[in-house]
């Protein structure tokens, strides 16, 4: 009998572990997401900043 609650105990702390991988996985994708459309928006500000800078020049 204890070494059944001892299988069911591991297989409770895999399936526990397996879930949190899964949502940090999750949790990194998301913010890679925001983190790659923060990088899109700063760089299309910094083209448009950069073309009014030299317009401006000449």
């Amino acid at each position: 009998m204890r070494g059944c609650e001892q299988v069911l105990a591991d297989a409770t702390i895999k399936r526990v572990k397996g879930a949190s991988n899964r949502i940090t996985l999750q949790i990194i994708c998301i913010h890679f997401s925001s983190l790659y459309f923060f990088c899109v928006i700063l760089g299309f500000w910094f083209v448009l900043l950069s073309l009014i800078f030299w317009s401006g020049i000449r």
